[in-house]
């Protein structure tokens, strides 16, 4: 898994950080802990006392920080993985995050919980619909809008599309027209549209997760 590989070397990146901050540190705080005792006339904690101690404290910095550093990342990595084939309760990983439709389509969101695509769990990496902004689910039919442009402050009417995605099959229909959208929803008896941004969607939804049955599909 790359996630394990990057977080450990950064770990082990910790060791020289935290020896050479750690001694540096020591070496300048020491005297102020022990001026009124292994003092030579001068009244000054001896150098040599000053530099054993500084190594000896950067050496145990440089095992135990790294050492924490990766047990606690340990344990986060063990507790994502007991979710990782769980289709209702695995709900991301770093900086991309998921949460179940139907199956077998998610919702997916990279870096930013704002701008969504629909992909097969656990199948390729394409996606069946990309760039969702606002969408409402009702049973099998998920619908709202979407743009080709992801960041919002670029997004323009002409950007603006909206979609009805249908998980019971995969059919999906694009519409340039909001008129047009509505028209096709009042077509299968879906009124009082009320579609929320993907935020929205995926605070409601992981407050009270509609969980079903577990299930661990075929790798």
């Amino acid at each position: 898994m790359p996630y394990t590989f990057l977080f450990i070397m950064g770990a082990f990146l910790l060791i020289p950080v935290c020896f050479v901050g750690t001694f540096i540190l020591c070496l300048l705080i020491l005297p102020f802990f022990y001026k009124k005792r292994n003092q030579d006339s001068s009244g000054k904690l001896r150098a040599y006392k000053r530099i054993l101690l500084s190594l000896l404290f950067a050496i145990l910095a440089a095992i135990v920080i790294p050492f924490s550093f990766l047990l606690l990342g340990g344990v986060c990595l063990a507790i994502d993985s007991m979710y990782a084939w769980d289709y209702w309760r695995y709900d991301g990983v770093l900086d991309s995050f998921r949460m179940p439709l139907e199956p077998p389509y998610e919702l997916l969101m990279i870096d930013t919980i704002d701008y969504a695509s629909i992909r097969i769990w656990k199948g390729d990496s394409l996606n069946q619909l990309s760039g969702i902004t606002h969408y409402e689910k009702r049973g099998y039919l998920i619908f709202g809008e979407r743009s080709n442009e992801r960041l919002e402050f670029r997004r323009t009417e002409k950007d603006r599309e909206w979609f009805i995605f249908d998980l019971s099959n995969g059919d999906k229909s694009i519409f340039e027209s909001e008129e047009d959208f509505a028209a096709e929803l009042a077509k299968r008896g879906i009124e009082n549209i009320n579609l929320k941004t993907v935020l929205q969607n995926w605070k409601e939804y992981w407050k009270h997760p509609r969980r079903k049955a577990s299930e661990k599909p075929q790798r």
